[in-house]
């Protein structure tokens, strides 16, 4: 989860300045590929760090926060995109400035997971047998595994919706500024 963390990071970090269209899609592609690397890992250390009578509470709590974020980001910076600010004489635009402000953060939780979460040692009927492909595929078949496969897939469906084809139906087609699309957004998560 840390080298993925770190990756993240470094994807936001490079985004906002990126040359051109080719460095732009690097470093979309980093986030990606550490993002997948690194999610559910993450999702999975949450569930074992938390005990499991606290963690319907911690989940609504992780759902708060991120609703809270989605409407802090579309309600207030969104329309600061384009804003443009000097930071110890340098221009620093909207865009950078919240780019480099998540990446921050995602350093943050990365730190925080290198020095405050060990992982519990995990029980397997596959622990120490040989890795071979019949033991790997039945591994995976486990029936204990079907609910959590049945969860993966309603959750992909459920929110595949436009994805970032969201923002241009609304700026392009509809004729929105970034502010009021912000907001638009914003005040559907406060009825949400």
């Amino acid at each position: 989860a840390i080298p993925s963390t770190l990756g993240i990071a470094l994807s936001f970090i490079l985004m906002p300045v990126a040359p051109n269209f080719w460095w732009l899609v690097a470093a979309y592609c980093l986030y990606h590929i550490a993002n997948d690397f690194g999610s559910g890992a993450t999702e999975i250390l949450k569930q074992e760090i938390v005990p499991p009578p606290q963690r319907g509470r911690a989940s609504a709590l992780a759902s708060w926060i991120g609703n809270l974020a989605s409407l802090a980001f579309y309600g207030l910076a969104l329309g600061r995109f384009e804003d443009v600010n000097f930071f110890a004489g340098f221009p620093v635009n909207g865009e950078q400035a919240i780019y480099w402000g998540i990446a921050a953060m995602i350093f943050c939780v990365g730190f925080f997971m290198m020095l405050g979460i060990k992982e519990s040692p995990q029980d397997s009927p596959l622990r120490g047998q040989r890795l071979t492909l019949k033991t790997f595929v039945g591994g995976l078949s486990d029936r204990n595994l079907w609910p959590v496969y049945l969860l993966i897939v309603g959750w992909t469906v459920s929110g595949a919706g436009l994805g970032a084809l969201t923002a241009l139906l609304y700026s392009e087609q509809w004729g929105f500024t970034k502010q009021e699309m912000g907001i638009n957004i914003a005040v559907g998560g406060v009825l949400n």
